[in-house]
């Protein structure tokens, strides 16, 4: 570049790269305003973007993966308020009120709801865990494009319970229809044929 033996950086190699963002802030103002830092995140802005997009997109998939499961899950309700028509009757019948019946179909509901999303973040992270540990990228073939042969999984416990949050959040909401519909049916007309 024609610099003869000026210097025109210096890298600087540091035990936890988590902290660069720090230690740049103090190599700053110990440099001056002459003096540009950079960390290796800034380098790879556009990389971490990227994946920071990509994280988003993974979520709003697995939302739409847990309301598939969802309309399943208000399916099954909405058949067993069918099935359960006789009984919803005698229980009405016997002094039962709309708001017992309803916490009877909501708890279902959840329950069902929950103990999916618990099973399926424990496999979840089972699978990211051994995506982590085994060397997928060399068996897939992929070690020209990345220069790694395991996946870097890293399970942030924050995600994690947003994931599961959502998943039983959103099956809660699922049971609240099937559960009305329990609750407004007629004892006279759940017996009348029975």
């Amino acid at each position: 570049m024609g610099l003869g033996s000026a210097i025109s950086g210096v890298g600087v190699k540091i035990d936890n790269p988590l902290k660069a963002a720090a230690i740049k802030k103090d190599l700053q103002k110990a440099l001056g305003y002459r003096y540009f830092v950079r960390t290796w995140t800034d380098m790879n802005r556009n990389l971490f973007s990227a994946i920071k997009l990509e994280k988003a997109a993974m979520f709003i998939i697995l939302t739409l993966i847990i309301l598939v499961a969802c309309f399943n899950i208000a399916g099954t309700l909405i058949m067993t308020v069918i099935e359960k028509t006789k009984d919803i009757g005698i229980l009405k019948s016997i002094g039962a009120n709309r708001s017992g019946i309803m916490k009877i179909f909501v708890l279902q509901g959840l329950l069902i709801g929950a103990i999916g999303s618990l099973i399926g973040g424990i496999c979840g992270a089972w699978l990211a865990g051994a995506l982590g540990r085994y060397p997928i990228v060399e068996k897939l073939g992929l070690q020209e494009i990345y220069y790694f042969d395991r996946l870097p999984v890293k399970i942030e416990l924050m995600d994690f319970t947003l994931v599961i949050g959502t998943a039983v959040i959103i099956s809660l909401l699922a049971t609240l229809y099937p559960a009305w519909k329990a609750s407004r049916l007629d004892p006279v007309e759940a017996l009348r044929y029975e």
